[in-house]
């Protein structure tokens, strides 16, 4: 382009130094004999081309730099786009499980520590940002997801039609290195800034997301999606833990063979307010939806996630949280959560393999101890156009080692799943293997229907 303008802008010089030495001498005579000059092509017989002058050439050349100007700032704006989005759009990672991405709801993979999706896809190992952009000017986006579920739960609900998820997202993305999404809703259940100066690291701030296990968000311990209306009483974890705090993520190393990713924390963490099993009526800690639970103390919890992905194919898990969960004007007793989680993803058969460990190490008041366990697997397979996929899960949850209770369960189960375009369609069916007398519920059975844009 540039040599093109270059020699646009010295053609009038040789153009008109042409004319001068042919058409501005003096006329010689006309020779009386002399026959018309032929028509010039495109012109009516008898009429000559039109004559060129320096100031159309000149309208001319600065035409066409104003369209080369143009074209320059759209090459910028495109670079600027594809330096903020990796160099190209998103796409689902073939081992995305039933849904649904609250920062990019494409019905793919979520990232640790961004909005994750909602009901237990694969998380490890995705961008942080998902969602193209242009780097200039603030753009806000939308995002929903509403599901409508029809189970059977003897017991507790028979056959009946009931919503688990009905969410409207927002995102705002003012330029390359800020982010900020939220839950739009009265009372916010998560909203993050993110502030990225460098690739390697990420400053969050707000209610965040708590990187611990593969959490996306929903945990899976005890063999089952844990939501809001799933999750066992007492909770074993938050269905959607985020925490008021600021957070920190390094990616030290990001090669093709390994991805290192380590994520810190600061929160207000745990409170009191929860139900001893054993019926004492002693304070006790609540590891319910932290939305609930007001910050009871000066204490703030600590925590942090290291994640390592081998060739993006094995990853491998370690996370810890800790802090103060009973009230300032009591005697301090602290709870500490420490995970280990595994996956394996075959994406060439499109086979993923899941497993998480998770304990809660407590002390209680009058030097009492307790230990809440958790553990899931989970392996899954995509198949016909990665349309289909088919999940087995198992997993186990004992709540407190002092005694046996309700919440107390082994569940196995499998899922079927259908998706395409904006719609996911699944039937799940589990079963609870650990007999207890004043249990009410031992099945699940569920035909789900999701609606994500």
């Amino acid at each position: 382009i540039h040599v093109v303008w270059a020699s646009l802008a010295l053609a009038p010089q040789a153009v008109f130094a042409a004319r001068a030495s042919t058409t501005i001498a003096a006329p010689a005579p006309k020779a009386a004999s002399a026959p018309p000059p032929p028509a010039a092509a495109g012109n009516p017989p008898g009429r000559s081309s039109p004559a060129v002058t320096v100031e159309h050439f000149n309208r001319l050349v600065q035409a066409f730099r104003t369209l080369v100007a143009r074209t320059e700032q759209i090459e910028k704006s495109v670079q600027e786009l594809k330096s903020a989005t990796g160099g190209a759009p998103t796409k689902p990672a073939p081992g995305a499980e039933e849904v649904v991405d609250l920062n990019a709801l494409d019905l793919g993979v979520s990232p640790t520590g961004a909005a994750p999706d909602a009901t237990g896809a694969s998380t490890a190992d995705a961008s942080p940002h998902l969602n193209p952009h242009h780097s200039g000017g603030s753009s806000l986006q939308f995002k929903v997801l509403f599901d409508l579920n029809f189970y059977n739960r003897p017991g507790v609900a028979d056959l009946t039609f009931d919503n688990f998820h009905t969410f409207l997202m927002a995102e705002a993305l003012p330029n390359a290195a800020l982010q900020f999404q939220f839950d739009v809703n009265p009372t916010p259940r998560w909203y993050e800034l993110d502030y990225t100066p460098w690739s390697w690291i990420t400053v969050r701030a707000g209610k965040i997301w708590i990187p611990f296990d593969d959490l996306t968000p929903h945990n899976l311990f005890g063999g089952r999606v844990n939501t809001q209306k799933l999750m066992p009483d007492p909770p074993f974890l938050p269905a959607l833990w985020a925490d008021l705090g600021v957070g920190l993520k390094f990616v030290p190393l990001d090669i093709k063979q390994f991805k290192l990713t380590i994520d810190t924390y600061v929160t207000n963490g745990f409170g009191d307010g929860g139900t001893d099993p054993t019926g004492a009526t002693t304070a006790y800690p609540s590891f319910g939806d932290m939305s609930l639970v007001a910050d009871n103390n000066r204490a703030k919890a600590l925590g942090g996630r290291i994640q390592g992905t081998l060739f993006g194919v094995f990853g491998l898990g370690t996370s810890i949280n800790w802090g103060r969960w009973s009230d300032e004007s009591t005697t301090a007793h602290y709870a500490t959560l420490i995970g280990a989680d595994t996956q394996l993803r075959l994406q060439m058969i499109g086979v993923e393999i899941r497993s998480g460990l998770a304990v809660a190490l407590y002390d209680l008041p009058a030097g009492a101890t307790s230990q809440n366990v958790g553990m899931y697997g989970e392996v899954g397979w995509q198949f016909w156009k990665r349309r289909f996929k088919v999940l087995a899960r198992g997993g186990t949850l004992q709540m407190d080692n002092r005694t046996i209770n309700a919440a107390d369960m082994w569940i196995v189960g499998g899922t079927l799943l259908y998706r395409i375009a904006m719609i996911e369609i699944s039937i799940e069916h589990s079963r609870d293997l650990f007999y207890y007398a004043p249990k009410k519920n031992y099945e699940f059975t569920n035909l789900r229907l999701v609606v994500a844009l």
